[in-house]
């Protein structure tokens, strides 16, 4: 297999660097901002975050003071957690990691108050059974929030080929567009499709960034907030 076409390969070895620094890190923190702007409750006792990582999005956090707050990825620690991101995470003091798959997650019926994910359904094999297994764990009146990349919109193929691809190649991932068609097999139109129908019973909200304007060809990234209310 070429080099850094494996997902282990990428997200042990390339992704904080390429995807954590930079002007590919500074987009990228425009959409945690984004997820964290829009929560209609402050302070949630319980929080999940699926697809976690090493938990990059946690600098971004709205409130440290939960009485529990779980980051759950398949392989908890794939990306190197620097010695200032170490510093971030100890500022959670109620921060655990576990390993799991959230298409099928540990976790019984409506154990938290918020759920947090970025950049994670588009690398789904079910995104649906994700996606329901997601709103069972969430507490009625809890709330959901995602943040996905426009994935393959115009402005986001124009960053990709300007801006990512080169900085992958200097990392040494000699096909980019090879590890992207194998990594991002969901496409945005077709997540939001399936967005409204796993949360069509609740209160739902739909935002495009940085520009606004309801389209994602024209922006980076998309934020779906979502309240259970049944």
């Amino acid at each position: 297999m070429e080099r850094g076409a494996s997902r282990s390969e990428y997200y042990g070895d390339y992704y904080s660097d390429l995807q954590r620094s930079g002007i590919q890190g500074w987009g990228n923190s425009l959409g945690d901002r984004a997820l964290e702007r829009y929560w209609r409750t402050s302070d949630p006792t319980s929080v999940l975050e699926v697809g976690s990582s090493a938990g990059q999005h946690l600098p971004w956090s709205a409130s440290t003071a939960h009485e529990e707050y779980v980051c759950l990825d398949l392989d908890p620690q794939a990306s190197r957690v620097s010695p200032r991101h170490a510093e971030v995470l100890a500022g959670f003091p109620n921060l655990r990691f576990v390993a799991g798959d959230v298409q099928e997650m540990p976790f019984e019926d409506e154990s938290f108050d918020r759920v947090v994910s970025t950049c994670l359904l588009h690398h789904l094999p079910h995104v649906e059974q994700a996606l329901g297994e997601i709103r069972r764990v969430l507490k009625k009146g809890g709330e959901f929030g995602v943040e996905m990349p426009t994935d393959p919109g115009l402005l986001n193929r124009l960053v990709k080929n300007v801006v990512t691809y080169p900085s992958m190649r200097k990392l040494g991932v000699t096909n980019p567009q090879l590890t992207y068609a194998r990594e991002h097999p969901n496409q945005v139109g077709g997540l939001l499709v399936l967005l409204r129908e796993a949360f069509k019973d609740d209160d739902y909200r739909i935002r495009y960034h940085p520009f606004r304007i309801p389209t994602w060809n024209g922006n980076l990234f998309v934020t779906f907030h979502a309240t259970r209310l049944t």
